[in-house]
Parts: structure tokens; sequence; C-alpha cells
């Protein structure tokens, strides 16, 4: 009863935490604040769905749909409550204590679980007999301020402005975005199992907002220093956010490129100088190379699952690995079972459709109508093979592409509305 009580209370506090982001963010317009509302309601309401259902079937709040038990969303949430413990008991962190704790109940230790299972802490400390919902409920916190935080800028940044009452006007695109992004297929199936890719995902989307005003002609210094703290924070949690990031911004700073045409002759070249980094790792660091194909084939089961053939030994072998890698990165559905799932899974499949070719396309077809739009369309791309670069080389497990590039699909759901929106209002104006 007592975890059930302290379960609700964190639930509360998660809600006036984001009544604070609301006032904020100044969403303080009738429709702008019923869009935000919206937001919040069905990530709460999802995670209490989720969470019951999960409870029922014996999970302990943990997974639905996927394996009987998600062992990093375990692992972080008793180290969350371990340290919690140990702080209120000892005064200090005691990592030996936590290491073999996971080793014993979990069968591996994680130096990562440290950072990640800290942000929980301090909902321990104050409601230390709290459950799984209370963790869980972090994961609307972090969810719900990244997308608030989108919605806002895709209202705002191109027309603050206004109709004549100083009334910015909602469209029906800003509320699709939304509805979308809630409903994101791998947070349903995974059951917001997100203690490390929600967190990043609010991370990651403040750096693309701080990149994207650098584009449009509003980036200064203090967007340019929130930026590198970003990047500072992402590389300890996930290198390869934070690279892209860093190399996006390098490139936006000294290239400007705003041909499309200039871009592709880059991407050409990038393409084909793809095998040089695995070359120079093989001649000059033997031992780093062996690692790197043993993580990526390990990744595919060594070959199990039939997927991706991890050919590291040949130039010939390095442009097929990476480029099916490439297409199974974009375009992958959500399973590659999915054929021979049921008809929910079958849906899931359109993810890509959804969230990466119909954006990109809406970019393409409205960058002659948008100002910078071309700018924006090249940073896009930019983002978009940095991240997934940074990502195959090392990574050929299909279920963790679905999860990696989260941040890749809420970007382009983010630039299409907005050069929607941006047409939109010219044309009002007109």
């Amino acid at each position: 009863m007592l975890e059930i009580v302290h379960d609700l209370i964190s639930v509360a506090l998660v809600l006036s935490i984001l009544f604070g982001v609301l006032m904020y963010l100044k969403l303080s317009n009738g429709q702008v604040y019923y869009l935000a509302g919206i937001v919040v309601f069905l990530s709460l309401s999802y995670l209490f769905i989720v969470h019951l259902i999960s409870v029922n079937m014996g999970r302990d709040g943990f997974s639905i749909f996927v394996k009987k038990d998600l062992i990093d969303d375990k692992l972080y949430f008793h180290t969350a409550k371990l340290m919690a413990n140990q702080l209120l008991s000892l005064g200090h962190i005691d990592k030996d204590i936590i290491f073999s704790f996971q080793t014993a109940e979990f069968g591996y230790d994680s130096p990562k679980s440290l950072y990640f299972s800290a942000l929980a802490v301090p909902l321990y400390l104050l409601l230390p007999e709290a459950g799984s919902l209370a963790f869980k409920s972090l994961n609307v916190l972090f969810f719900s301020f990244s997308v608030l935080f989108l919605a806002r800028e895709l209202l705002n940044t191109q027309q603050n402005e206004l109709n004549k009452k100083n009334e910015i006007k909602v469209s029906w695109y800003a509320f699709l975005f939304v509805v979308l992004v809630c409903f994101y297929p791998t947070l349903f199936i995974r059951m917001v199992q997100i203690e490390k890719d929600v967190f990043l995902f609010s991370l990651f989307s403040l750096g693309f907002v701080c990149l994207f005003h650098l584009v449009i002609g509003k980036g200064n210094l203090y967007k340019s220093i929130c930026l590198l703290v970003v990047v500072s924070i992402l590389l300890f949690y996930r290198p390869q956010f934070s690279l892209v990031l860093f190399i996006t911004y390098f490139y936006l700073l000294f290239f400007q490129t705003k041909k499309i045409k200039i871009f592709f002759v880059q991407l050409v070249l990038m393409i084909a100088f793809i095998p040089v980094p695995l070359i120079l790792l093989k001649n000059n660091f033997p031992e780093v190379f062996t690692l790197l194909v043993a993580i990526k084939s390990y990744s595919v089961l060594a070959g199990a699952t039939d997927v991706i053939a991890v050919d590291y030994d040949s130039i010939i072998g390095i442009y097929k690995t990476i480029g099916v890698s490439f297409f199974y990165y974009f375009f992958a559905p959500i399973s590659t079972y999915a054929l021979k799932a049921n008809f929910l899974w079958k849906v899931m499949m359109l993810e890509p459709v959804f969230f990466f070719i119909i954006p990109f396309f809406v970019c393409v077809v409205l960058r002659r109508k948008v100002e910078n739009g071309s700018a924006l369309l090249v940073m896009g791309m930019v983002l978009s093979v940095i991240l997934a670069l940074l990502s195959v080389y090392y990574e050929s497990h299909v279920g963790s592409y679905m999860r990696k590039r989260l941040p890749l699909y809420i970007m382009w759901v983010f630039l299409a509305f907005y050069f929607t929106k941006s047409k939109m209002d010219k044309g009002v104006c007109k």
C-alpha cells in the first residue's frame, strides 16, 4: 500500500514539474496550452495503462510486448534505489557494493548505470518506498518536456507573430505532430523503455534546436554554449549523439553549404571514404578493430538472425556491410519478424514511411518556399548521415536501430511541420 501511495505522489510531483515547464515555456495562450495538455494527458494515461497491464502479466511494470524481462530497465531501477539507500544510510555511494549487487542479480555490472540511475536518485530520496511506476514517471517528464519544447519552437520560431490579437494560431499540423510523436511505435512496443533513450532524446532535441536557430540566423553565443554543454553531457551517455551534433555544428560553421547539389557531391566523397577509418584501425590498432567486428557480429547474434553478415575483411565487404546497415538504419520495420506476427506488428512496419520518408519528401518539396529552406534541408541530411554512420560502423541489431534513430525521426517530423507551417503562414500573410 505504501509503495502505491509513493508511486502516486511521484506522478503528482512530475505533473507539478511539467506545469512549471509550461509556465517557463510561456504556453499560456489558450489554444497552445490545450495542445500541451494533450501531450501530458496522453503520456500519463499511456504510463498508467502500460504499467497496469505489465503488472497483471507478472512483469513488474517493465515489459509487455517484448522480452519477458527488460534487464536494463530493472538494473537501472534497482541501482537507483540502492544508490538512494546508500546515501541515506552511508552518506556516500559505494560503487563496489553496487557492482557486486548488479553482478549477483543480473549477471553483469554496468558502470554507465550510475549515470542513468542517478537521474532517479532524488526521487527515491524523497520517496524511498516508491516502485517502478515512480521510475517510469521520469520517462513522462523527459518525453513531455522535449515534445513541449519542440512544439513551442514549431509554433513560435517562424512567426512569433501572430495575428492582430497577439495570439498564436495553432494549426492542425502541430496537433498531428504531437499525436504522432506521443504514440511513437517504439515507445508503445517497448513500454516507454527509456531510462536512457528518452533522456538522451531530450538532450539531443535541445542540441538540434540550437543548430536549427544557427541555420535560420538566430544563433548566438548563448545557444553555442548551450550546445557545448549538451555535447559534453551526451559524450558520457551516448557518444555518437554527441559527435553528430559536434560535427554538424562545425560543418555548418565552416562550410555553410546551402546548395543541395554541393552537399550531394560531399556525400559521394564521404561514402567513397567509408572504408578508410576501418582500414586504419585494422592496420594500426588491430585489437580495437577486432573488438569492433566482435561487437557488430554479436549485435546480430553471430548471424543467427540472418539479417546482416558482417564482412570487414575487404573493401567490397565493407561497402556491402555498411550499405546494408544504412538501409536497415533508415528503413527497417519495427521488427524483422513482423510478417510472421499479428496485424498490429504489420501496421508498425509503416513506421519508416511515416517518420522518415514522408517528412523528408515534404522538406524536399517545400524547401524553396521557406527562407533558408535549402540550408535547413542540408542540415537535416548532414545530421542523418553522420548519425547513421556513427551507429552502423559497429551496430547491426535491427531492434537497436529502432531506438537509436528516434532523434532522427523527431528531427525530420519537426522540419516537415516547420516547412509546412511556414508555407501556410506566408500564404496567409499574402
